[in-house]
């Protein structure tokens, strides 16, 4: 039988080998057919636009200097040389990699026009501008104010509005495993994701409910920078699944190491 999902967009059933391949789309927690994703795009580049009039049309007697606008908003490490590549700074000063969002006390505030779902249940969900911001972030885990990295991954039962955990991994950043279980969902486990981990029904009907270990797992992963890959939809199913049970879900720091990827390698 042929691999199918459901589109976050025209809710239609899709054979896998449609799904949208831009992988932007992928890491910020969208499923979408092909044929849905010129749409998607269209809609982002309207919201974009509208973000942008709004915030650019100020009346000239209250217009800030270029710099000004812009440092109100994206606390990004000062520029060394001039505003380049979208008015984003290229270069950032080591000395300044206090102004992280997992740096206790930072200033970071996120870049109004990137903010999508995973922003408004998280407490911060870093997004690199090139890959001498990667380093600078990198360089930030020296500063003693910076949150300790944990680094987490999940197997699912699918990826829809319903989907469940239903395998969780959680490992410091000298390599030791914090936490590792298998997780009994209250849904079916999906076909299409059972080809992605290998994971049945079967391997998990004698796993704890997430009830049983959403206490631990949470003490393992508050007051941490939780990094994983495509963090977004990591953190989106733990969410999920703690609301199946009514359990309360912190707002946590996070990064996905995907889009640091991405960057790194430009």
């Amino acid at each position: 039988m042929e691999l199918a999902f459901r589109c976050d967009l025209c809710h239609q059933e899709i054979a896998f080998a449609e799904r949208c391949r831009d992988i932007s789309i992928f890491e910020a927690g969208w499923v979408i057919c092909a044929r849905c994703e010129p749409n998607l795009h269209q809609r982002q580049a309207l919201d974009m636009a509208r973000i942008q009039v709004k915030e650019y049309s100020s009346p000239p007697h209250i217009a800030q200097p270029l710099e000004k606008q812009f440092s109100s908003h994206i606390a990004l490490p000062q520029m060394t040389g001039t505003i380049v590549n979208q008015r984003m700074p290229h270069h950032y000063r080591h000395e300044e990699i206090d102004v992280f969002p997992h740096v206790v006390g930072s200033s970071y505030q996120p870049m109004r026009q990137y903010r999508r779902q995973i922003d408004t249940y998280t407490a911060s969900y870093m997004r690199w501008q090139n890959k001498s911001h990667v380093l600078a972030w990198l360089d930030s885990f020296n500063n003693q104010k910076a949150l300790r990295p944990v680094f987490l991954d999940t197997e699912t039962t699918g990826s829809r509005s319903f989907s469940e955990i239903i395998e969780i991994c959680i490992v410091d950043e000298h390599g030791k495993t914090l936490f590792h279980s298998l997780v009994n969902p209250t849904t079916e486990i999906e076909p299409i994701a059972s080809a992605v981990h290998g994971l049945v029904s079967k391997d998990v009907k004698n796993a704890p409910r997430y009830s049983d270990i959403g206490e631990e797992v949470v003490g393992y992963l508050s007051n941490r920078l939780v990094i994983a890959y495509n963090a977004s939809f990591d953190i989106r199913l733990l969410k999920q699944t703690a609301e199946c049970y009514e359990l309360d879900f912190p707002s946590l720091h996070t990064a996905c190491l995907m889009y640091a990827y991405a960057k790194y390698r430009e």
